[in-house]
C-alpha cells in the first residue's frame, strides 16, 4: 500500500510539473504607405502549443480604408510578414483563410470586389524566403494577399496578377521543431503592397512578448496537491512506531 502510495504520489508530481499552457505574443501595427498616403494596419497573433511542436501566426488586416472615390489600393494590402524567434526552426504545413475577395472585373478607379468562400490550402502561394519572412509571391505582391471585408471597392486592385485576395482572420500553421523552451519573438515587420511598404510591429501582450515564467495552471496545482498529500501520507507511515505485543 505504502509502495503504491508513493508511485502515486510521484507521478502526480511530474505530471503536475509537466502540464502548461500554450504561449500567445500579439503585435500590432498601424501607419501609413509612403507611396500614396493610404492607410495600413494589422495584426498579428502568435501561438505556441505547449508540446512546442506547432506555432499558429493569425495574420489580420485591420486597415480602415479612406473615404472618397480611392477606398482601397494596391499599398493597403497585407502581403508579408517579418519577425526574429530566440530559438527554433520553422516549415510551413497549411494556410487557412475564411473567404477569398476577387476583384478582377472592370477597371480602376472603381472596381467591385466579390467575396467568395475560403478554406484550407498547403499555401495559397505563401512560403518562408528565410528563416522568419512570411511573403506572398516572395516579396512581391502576387495572388492571396490579405485584405479586411471592407473592400467592397478598390481602386488600384483590379490587375489580374494581384487576385484573388484572402480576407478575414488568415491562421498559418507551422511545424515547430529545436526548442525546449518558449522562445521569444522580436522585430516584427508587417509588409504592404508592392513596393513594399514596412509597418512596425508593437507587442501588445500584457507582460511583454518574451518567455513567460512557468507558471502551472489550476488542473496541474490539484494534481500537485493530491500528490504532496500523498508522500506526506508515505512518510508519516514510516515514521509510526510499530506496535508489539509480547
Amino acid at each position: 500500500m505504502r509502495k503504491t502510495l508513493a508511485a502515486c504520489g510521484f507521478t502526480l508530481v511530474l505530471v503536475a510539473g509537466a502540464a502548461s499552457a500554450n504561449v500567445v505574443y500579439t503585435f500590432t501595427a498601424n501607419g501609413f504607405a509612403g507611396s500614396d498616403g493610404r492607410p495600413e494596419a494589422g495584426t498579428a497573433v502568435f501561438n505556441f502549443n505547449n508540446s512546442l511542436t506547432q506555432l499558429t501566426i493569425t495574420l489580420t488586416n485591420t486597415t480602415v480604408p479612406q473615404a472618397g472615390p480611392q477606398p482601397w489600393g494596391i499599398s493597403s494590402v497585407l502581403d508579408g510578414f517579418l519577425f526574429s524567434m530566440s530559438g527554433g526552426s520553422l516549415s510551413l504545413s497549411s494556410v487557412l483563410a475564411p473567404a477569398t475577395a476577387d476583384c478582377t472585373a472592370g477597371h480602376p478607379p472603381v472596381v467591385p470586389c466579390t467575396f467568395g468562400p475560403g478554406g484550407t490550402d498547403p499555401s495559397f502561394g505563401w512560403g518562408l524566403n528565410g528563416a522568419f519572412a512570411l511573403e506572398a509571391g516572395n516579396g512581391s505582391l502576387e495572388p492571396n494577399g490579405i485584405v479586411n471585408g471592407t473592400a467592397q471597392t478598390s481602386d488600384g486592385m483590379g490587375s489580374g496578377p494581384h487576385n484573388p485576395y484572402l480576407s478575414g482572420d488568415v491562421v498559418f500553421t507551422f511545424n515547430l521543431s529545436g526548442l525546449t523552451k518558449a522562445p521569444s519573438v522580436s522585430d516584427v515587420t508587417f509588409e504592404f503592397g508592392t513596393v513594399p511598404d514596412f509597418q512596425p510591429g508593437t507587442c501588445t501582450t500584457p507582460g511583454g512578448c518574451t518567455p513567460p515564467r512557468q507558471a502551472p495552471e489550476p488542473q496541474s496545482l490539484v494534481l500537485l496537491a493530491l500528490g504532496m498529500v500523498g508522500l506526506a501520507f508515505v512518510r508519516r507511515q514510516r515514521k509510526a512506531p510499530l506496535n508489539r505485543s509480547f
